[in-house]
């Protein structure tokens, strides 16, 4: 991530600390740092990968439209 694109979250975030930005670009895949009013403090989070196949879904509904019939 990006200096300023860390600033960016810096300035938008209240109730995150220091030692908790520090640990933003260390982030691997699938984890996630939420913060919210509604949370007493920030939350590390680990996002498991899903179960579902939606991309090839999302491929099956995409597919192209038969050309209407004059």
């Amino acid at each position: 991530m990006s200096e300023y694109n860390l600033k960016t979250l810096r300035e938008t975030t209240a109730g995150v600390t220091r030692e908790v930005w520090r640990t933003v670009p260390g982030l691997h895949v699938g984890e996630a740092l939420l913060a919210s009013p509604q949370l007493p403090h920030p939350v590390l989070l680990k996002i498991r990968p899903a179960k579902t196949m939606r991309v090839k879904l999302y491929e099956k509904v995409r597919e192209p439209v038969p050309e209407a019939l004059p």
